[in-house]
């Protein structure tokens, strides 16, 4: 632990990209519940 600043840096950095990237996928993968969700309701109707 030469320089521990840049250690904790790095892991405030890193955890804001996962936390961003996790938050993004999240809603993608809403998203895509919510249309196939909607492809099926339609498919019920008919």
């Amino acid at each position: 632990m030469k320089c521990p600043r840049f250690f904790i840096f790095l892991t405030i950095k890193f955890q804001t990209y996962g936390i961003s990237n996790s938050m993004a996928s999240i809603r993608g993968r809403h998203i895509v519940a919510i249309l196939s969700l909607a492809r099926n309701y339609r498919r019920k109707l008919r």
